[in-house]
């Protein structure tokens, strides 16, 4: 595990993952995951360190219409079903 101070410039590219949503009552909130991809804190020139971020992106009320495509993305990712090869599922 590396910690260190998280410098701009020291991000070298950013990668989108997956959006994801966190509720609060009649709030919604858009949530992304990024990979960040830095220089390394010991030897920046030569070396890179990868880590995953949770980003912030909107907070919406329920019932607005710009709430539209942040409450289907809630409810797949509450109904989704991952089934294993063993044909068990979570």
């Amino acid at each position: 595990m590396i910690i260190y101070n998280e410098e701009k410039e020291d991000i070298v590219d950013e990668r989108h993952i997956c959006y994801y949503t966190v509720s609060e009552g009649r709030t919604i909130i858009l949530m992304e995951i990024v990979e960040v991809k830095l220089k390394h804190p010991a030897v920046k020139p030569f070396a890179y360190a990868h880590k995953y971020d949770s980003k912030y992106i909107d907070r919406f009320d329920r019932a607005e219409l710009g709430a539209a495509a942040t409450v289907l993305l809630e409810a797949a990712q509450n109904n989704e079903r991952i089934i294993l090869n063993d044909g068990k599922s979570l």
